[in-house]
């Protein structure tokens, strides 16, 4: 056989065995070097064995009555009582003739006491509030700042009343039974621009 084609066969054979391990490798892909492999992971499954969680509530609003033990202000009472007591048996056991001027004495505070007139304390139940307006020396002008409350409806009066430099005429609302009543009226007609005063009479 012919040298050269010797040589052509064998290198054709070469090619054929290359071919033959590089085309796989080729579609595969180079192995993966290093990789970690794939690890399984148990989890713990909660059995029907474990106990249940617990749960308690605590009422606050409870309160407990201190009437078992007494409390150091009763017991701080009792003691200075009952040695009062003690000291005024001693007293009358003693001398009887003691207690006598103290109760003498004692009668005439509580005649003073009810004889007390009772006209002096009533001017002091009689006395109002009054909401005034304004006062004035002309009795047109007067009438006429009354005629303006009464429009936000409120009852207005005239009331004279004399002083140093002649007849002054007041314009007043009331009376009212109490301070906070006469407040809020003045205070609703400074809204609407008046210049109103709470007075005691």
């Amino acid at each position: 056989m012919d040298r050269g084609l010797k040589e052509r066969l064998v290198g054709a054979a070469v090619l054929v065995a290359i071919g033959a391990w590089l085309i796989p490798w080729v579609l595969d892909g180079p192995e993966q070097i290093g990789q970690p492999a794939a690890t399984a992971l148990d989890l713990p499954v909660p059995s029907a064995e474990n106990p249940p969680i617990r749960t308690e509530t605590v009422r606050l609003d409870r309160r407990e009555s201190p009437a078992a033990s007494p409390s150091p202000s009763t017991s701080a009472a009792t003691g200075p009582a009952a040695a009062s007591e003690d000291r005024a048996a001693a007293v009358t056991d003693g001398a009887s003739g003691t207690i006598a001027p103290s109760e003498a004495v004692a009668t005439p505070a509580t005649a003073a006491t009810a004889e007390t007139p009772a006209d002096e304390q009533a001017p002091a139940n009689e006395r109002q509030w009054y909401i005034q307006i304004g006062a004035f020396g002309d009795q047109g002008n007067a009438e006429r700042q009354a005629a303006r409350v009464d429009t936000f409806g409120y009852d207005a009066h005239v009331s004279a009343f004399p002083s140093g430099s002649g007849v002054v005429h007041r314009v007043r609302i009331g009376p009212q039974s109490t301070r906070e009543r006469a407040e809020a009226i003045a205070s609703s007609l400074s809204v609407h621009g008046f210049v109103a005063q709470v007075v005691f009479e």
